[in-house]
């Protein structure tokens, strides 16, 4: 292989290299929550968001009855907190990483339940692998 050719070569492989990275598929989640029951669904890893929404209201509907997706996230991570089984105190929180949504969620749960502590009951990540 002569010098052109050569550099011809690594043009090709770097068009390609970088053209695979603009094509990378997003990673979509959802969340959905039932206010009155506490009951709640998730999905991640998915490619389509409404997808994602579809099967987080149906994980949802198997114990709650008047569930709606309360959070959708692209290449990014959701908690959900609460506090108490019956009127259920909850905050969801969307976040780059898992550690941080769950510290907001937490933070969020507690302020509403004035000071009382709450605790992490989902978290899900929806990130390109």
């Amino acid at each position: 292989m002569n010098l052109g050719n050569s550099i011809g070569f690594l043009v090709v492989i770097a068009g390609v290299a970088i053209g695979g990275a603009a094509f990378a598929n997003d990673y979509h989640g959802a969340m959905a929550y039932d206010a009155s029951t506490g009951a709640h669904g998730w999905a991640s890893d998915y490619t389509s968001k409404r997808r994602a929404e579809t099967r987080a209201l149906k994980e949802c509907w198997v114990y709650g009855n008047s569930c709606e997706v309360v959070a959708t996230v692209t290449n990014a991570c959701v908690a959900l907190a609460k506090r108490g089984q019956s009127n259920p105190v909850s905050a969801w929180a969307e976040a780059a990483d898992q550690s941080s949504a769950q510290a907001t969620a937490l933070s969020d749960c507690k302020s509403k339940a004035n000071g009382k502590d709450c605790e992490l009951v989902s978290t899900f990540c929806a990130l390109p692998q």
